[in-house]
């Protein structure tokens, strides 16, 4: 299981991988895009997103989110990368965000944003910012202001903080 087959350099293309290879990859490029779309399902003056990711545990997002930007259509929504390394550095992207009343972020599925899921979650809260994540330890339980909705009712559920 690799997320990125062909820039990790396993295969040379998806169409024509070139030998018998199977697998299941946690992310495709088109996901940031159904995510944008998500995102602005639950936030229509939705203009800018973020998807936050650690560098280091996370390298191939860069490449996801190149991928993305040039096979999109136009779109008003511009997606950035934010990388973060610590708790801090979250907060601090998150003040940021809440600065643009029409910002959102993607919680990138990234192993150190599982375990900064708690400074996510807060820093979210605090700055207003609506995030979506295709992890279930992101959902609040029990809290009025979280949406939480499946797309297409055979895929993970998506989570949203609103």
């Amino acid at each position: 299981m690799v997320n990125d087959p062909v820039g990790q350099g396993f295969i040379s293309s998806l169409a024509r991988p070139g030998a018998n290879i199977t697998g299941f990859s946690f992310i495709d490029f088109e996901m940031v895009g159904k995510w944008v779309d998500l995102l602005s399902d639950v936030k229509p003056s939705l203009s800018q997103v973020a998807l936050m990711f650690n560098p280091d545990t996370a390298p191939y997002f860069d490449a996801f989110l190149r991928s993305f930007k040039t096979s999109q259509q136009p779109t008003a929504v511009d997606v950035q990368a934010i990388h973060v390394r610590s708790a801090t550095e979250v907060d601090l992207a998150f003040a940021e965000l809440g600065r643009h009343p029409s910002s959102g972020l993607i919680a990138a599925s990234d192993i150190f944003i599982v375990g900064a899921r708690e400074a996510i979650l807060k820093s979210a809260e605090a700055h207003r910012v609506p995030v979506i994540s295709p992890y279930r330890q992101f959902r609040h339980r029990g809290k009025s202001d979280v949406l939480w909705a499946r797309y297409r009712g055979h895929l993970p559920t998506f989570e949203f903080l609103c």
